[in-house]
């Protein structure tokens, strides 16, 4: 039981958050190595190596049914080899490398000052950036990283005398900032005029490049306003947090749609098709507006029978 348990909470930890926590165990170790007596820091260091590479094998040896799965599927397809080697890998995996070449391309572009193409349907707009925080974020990110280089090359002069050891975390700490500069750019190009459209059928979401698709009118239950932080939320509503999706450029979300028990939509989340859960929740500028809007449409569709 307890098995089962550490399995269950292993799936319901994202890629993403499972690297963090992996990355913070790095950092600690080499915290607690620098603070260790010397005879213990041969075996810090290693624990400090190992600690990240377990988190991540368990995390896989978790979802190793779904990736046996989806290689059956592709033998099946009769897909080719680099189909069936994908499918061994976490889906959030090639779900990133496509998602870093959109925003790369995105930057170029935006520096090309070429327009985003309007894909979305005509319909009521949810904006989301007229009265977010996702601008002023962006703003704060750039004046950090105009500060990251000189702080960063002040700092490592203190710490560091090795010219050729010096010499490559420049270059590492020079490249990190281009591609997080990178990635602002085009992720801010993706967004465009930031804004969801909802149609007399359908709630077209869409968060740039990190979100993208459709929810028919008729898999929403309702809609309720957030003013809690969603740990409070989800504590207070007995919601697991594997049930809630955060669908926001930046922003504490304002309103959760809650989808009927049944409904079945898939949408692309960071590149990587996803069922929605039965919480969604979104920032909005105006959410009154989206319930407004649902509360009407609603008996205008059926679900199906």
């Amino acid at each position: 039981m307890r098995q089962m348990h550490i399995v269950s909470l292993l799936r319901a930890t994202t890629w993403r958050e499972l690297a963090g926590l992996a990355i913070g165990a790095l950092l600690f170790a080499s915290i607690a190595k620098k603070l260790a007596p010397e005879t213990v820091k041969p075996l810090l260091h290693h624990a400090g190596l190992a600690l990240p590479l377990l988190l991540l094998m368990a995390k896989d040896i978790a979802h190793a049914p779904q990736a046996w799965q989806r290689l059956r599927g592709a033998h099946a397809a009769r897909a080719p080899w680099h189909a069936h080697l994908t499918a061994l890998l976490p889906p959030e995996l090639p779900g990133l490398f496509k998602l870093d070449r959109l925003l790369w391309l995105g930057c170029l572009r935006r520096v090309q000052g070429k327009p985003l193409p309007v894909t979305l349907p005509e319909g009521v707009a949810l904006t989301y950036l007229e009265r977010g925080a996702y601008n002023t974020a962006r703003a704060v990110v750039f004046v950090a990283l105009l500060f990251e280089l000189p702080v960063h090359a002040l700092l490592l002069h203190l710490f560091i005398k090795d010219p050729d050891e010096l010499l490559v975390i420049h270059v590492l700490g020079t490249l990190a900032v281009l591609y997080t500069l990178a990635w602002v750019l085009g992720d801010r190009w993706h967004i465009g005029a930031g804004r969801h459209v909802m149609t007399p059928e359908a709630l077209h979401l869409r968060v740039g490049a990190r979100v993208e698709g459709m929810l028919p009118l008729v898999a929403i239950a309702r809609v309720e306003p957030v003013d809690l932080l969603l740990p409070t939320w989800r504590h207070r509503h007995g919601v697991a947090r594997r049930d809630t999706l955060v669908v926001t450029p930046f922003d504490k979300p304002n309103c959760v749609l809650v989808l009927h028990q049944d409904a079945q939509v898939d949408i692309l989340l960071h590149r990587v098709t996803t069922r929605l859960p039965q919480y969604v929740f979104l920032y909005l500028d105006r959410p009154a507006l989206l319930a407004a809007h649902v509360d009407r449409m609603r008996p205008t569709v059926s679900m199906p029978c």
